[in-house]
Protein backbone atom coordinates (compact mmCIF):
# COMPACT_ATOMS: atom_id res chain seq x y z
CA UNK A 1 0.00 0.00 0.00
CA UNK A 2 2.65 2.16 1.01
CA UNK A 3 4.17 1.82 -2.36
CA UNK A 4 1.23 3.12 -4.14
CA UNK A 5 0.51 6.32 -2.15
CA UNK A 6 3.78 7.28 -1.70
CA UNK A 7 5.43 6.29 -5.43
CA UNK A 8 8.42 4.76 -3.85
CA UNK A 9 9.91 1.96 -6.23
CA UNK A 10 11.80 -0.42 -3.84
CA UNK A 11 10.39 -4.00 -4.76
CA UNK A 12 9.13 -6.59 -1.86
CA UNK A 13 10.84 -9.23 -0.63
CA UNK A 14 8.88 -12.65 -0.43
CA UNK A 15 11.56 -14.84 1.34
CA UNK A 16 9.81 -14.36 4.71
CA UNK A 17 6.66 -14.60 4.11
CA UNK A 18 4.82 -17.79 5.83
CA UNK A 19 2.86 -20.29 3.85
CA UNK A 20 0.40 -22.72 4.67
CA UNK A 21 -1.53 -25.96 3.30
CA UNK A 22 -4.63 -26.88 4.87
CA UNK A 23 -5.38 -30.32 3.87
CA UNK A 24 -5.94 -33.55 6.06
CA UNK A 25 -1.95 -33.75 6.54
CA UNK A 26 -1.60 -30.18 7.26
CA UNK A 27 2.11 -28.01 6.36
CA UNK A 28 3.52 -24.77 6.83
CA UNK A 29 6.96 -23.36 6.21
CA UNK A 30 8.69 -19.97 6.64
CA UNK A 31 12.01 -18.57 5.13
CA UNK A 32 14.04 -20.05 2.70
CA UNK A 33 14.65 -23.70 1.50
CA UNK A 34 17.90 -25.48 2.76
CA UNK A 35 19.39 -25.25 -0.80
CA UNK A 36 18.95 -21.45 -1.55
CA UNK A 37 20.12 -20.42 1.96
CA UNK A 38 23.53 -22.56 1.28
CA UNK A 39 23.05 -20.63 -2.35
CA UNK A 40 22.80 -17.38 -0.44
Amino acid sequence: MRRLITGNSELTEYDQVPTTVFTPLEYGCCGLAEETAIQK
